[in-house]
């Protein structure tokens, strides 16, 4: 399948193309400086002069999640064997050694103001804070291993709902 972007503009529906040799786009992103990314089987591509520009990376992760942190780096969730987060400064792309007993499939990341990394995966949620993990899993609370989000909560308005006194 080759991967495409669609876009509403002058009264009719245009296709994007997502860079020559990628394929299956899995994720439209627009970052805080309002630039277009798509994460896609090929890797990570931007928009640039009226079309999608691969990224040139190495190595080239099959991105299924792309998220912004509060520094402006890109967060790279993947499903791969062996490494499934990556970090993209801008400049280069780096492999993150996730908790060793965590899944190799990311499924899920956001970052509430209190600069913690959430990551959901197919083993539990991770907490990654200033280079430390923090493990979740069905013993911690959870109802299941496999987490999967698509909102991120600041963690100070679930403690403020769980003490309010509930409507009557």
């Amino acid at each position: 399948h080759q991967g495409k972007v669609y876009c509403w503009g002058d009264q009719n529906l245009q296709t994007l193309q997502i860079g020559e040799g990628s394929v299956a786009g899995r994720v439209l992103y627009e970052d805080r400086q309002g630039e277009l990314w798509v994460g896609s089987e090929g890797g990570l591509e931007r928009w640039e002069e009226g079309q999608f520009v691969p990224l040139v990376l190495d190595p080239v992760p099959e991105v299924h999640i792309l998220f912004e942190d509060h520094k402006g780096d890109f967060w790279l969730g993947a499903h791969g064997e062996e490494q499934a987060l990556f970090r993209y400064d801008g400049r280069s792309l780096h492999a993150v050694a996730v908790d060793d007993q965590a899944s190799c499939y990311i499924y899920a990341l956001c970052e509430p103001p209190d600069g913690t990394l959430w990551i959901g995966t197919g083993t539990g949620l991770l907490a990654y804070r200033d280079g430390g993990w923090r493990r979740f899993a069905i013993e911690d609370g959870l109802s299941e291993n496999s987490v999967r989000f698509s909102t991120c909560l600041d963690p100070a308005d679930l403690v403020r709902a769980r003490n309010s006194n509930p409507p009557t």
